[in-house]
């Protein structure tokens, strides 16, 4: 190597060092400032029957319990899931009247424009869990087009704008949900392998994003309760699961899994049982949006993780199931 070529690569690993430094100050300044949050929500159906279009889409201002439409989705979905990737809400999966979908429509927040991705999944699924890491998205599991768990995985690569199946899972799961503890793992929590009253996971099944490998051997103990079709969120003091089904009954119990501890431990229980609900967490809170239980739902609640109790909130101006919420946040500091 020459010395000219040395001293260049020098000067790049320096100013990449000053790069992490002056993100990690901005990161953390923002997280004291705060920053500026939407909540997005979208498919599902509204109303007491089944028969709706299923591609809406709405803003919802936590402060003042408010709605507001947005262009529809240019599929209906119920029970598909959302992620942010690179600023853009990729709307994954859901089935409707019609057929399970494939298909991922993209919606581009700051034109208020939706896209249909091109590429599209190797299976369609619904009811799947999903997460992104290190700028991909994967999706894990849920029911194709005959309502049969699946134990399929996927990896959308944006480079490539491809998808790429994965290591199935050790068991089929439906109704399970994915979440991201650390910058190591992705936690695929709970889940439907049959449709039996006990076939309901309570386990966690923990996968490698940079081997691409499951970990046989996770020491992530099971939850209190097996459920599915719930909901589930990620906070400072550890993962938080609430309400769902086991079997043919609606759950209102509330967990919580403690990374001081590692252990699951019952915090509670929901206001109102119920399954098909929207959530998302924000400033130190947990919303649940809709649901069902043996009627559709417009009801919400919030649990304030200060103090663990759930209260209601003004309900939603229509009835809804089967949607799924994003929350998408805009740094102060550009």
């Amino acid at each position: 190597m020459s010395a000219l070529t040395e001293v260049g690569a020098q000067l790049m690993a320096y100013l990449e060092e000053k790069k992490k430094i002056v993100n990690t100050v901005l990161g953390y300044v923002n997280h004291l400032v705060g920053s500026k949050a939407t909540v997005y929500i979208f498919g599902g159906y509204e109303g007491v029957n089944e028969s709706g279009e299923a591609n809406y889409a709405h803003k919802y201002n936590v402060d003042r319990y408010t709605w507001n439409a947005m262009p529809r989705m240019p599929t209906p979905r119920v029970h598909c899931r959302a992620v942010n990737l690179d600023g853009l809400i990729h709307v994954i999966g859901g089935f409707n009247n019609i057929e399970t979908c494939d298909t991922v429509d993209v919606f581009n927040p700051s034109k208020n424009t939706w896209t249909t991705e091109a590429s599209r999944m190797n299976e369609a699924r619904h009811s799947f869990g999903a997460a992104v890491f290190n700028r991909k998205i994967f999706v894990f599991g849920g029911a194709d087009g005959r309502h049969r768990p699946l134990a399929t995985c996927e990896v959308y690569n944006p480079e490539t704008r491809t998808w790429k199946l994965l290591k199935p899972m050790a068991s089929k799961r439906m109704g399970c949900c994915a979440i991201v503890p650390d910058q190591k793992r992705i936690f695929v929590i709970g889940g439907q392998f049959g449709h039996g009253l006990k076939e309901v996971h309570e386990s966690v099944a923990v996968f490698n994003p940079s081997s691409m490998e499951w970990e046989n051997d996770s020491k992530i103990p099971p939850m209190n309760i097996p459920r599915s079709d719930f909901g589930c969120e990620c906070t400072a003091e550890g993962i938080v699961v609430f309400a769902g089904e086991k079997g043919n009954k609606y759950l209102s119990s509330t967990e919580i899994y403690s990374f001081l501890d590692q252990k699951w431990r019952e915090i509670g229980e929901c206001n109102r049982p119920r399954n098909s609900f929207g959530s998302f967490s924000l400033n130190g809170n947990i919303y649940i949006l809709g649901g069902y239980s043996a009627e559709r739902l417009a009801t919400s609640e919030c649990l304030k993780l200060k103090d663990l109790k759930w209260l209601n909130l003004p309900d939603m101006p229509i009835e809804r199931s089967g949607h799924t919420c994003i929350v998408c946040r805009e740094s102060v500091l550009q």
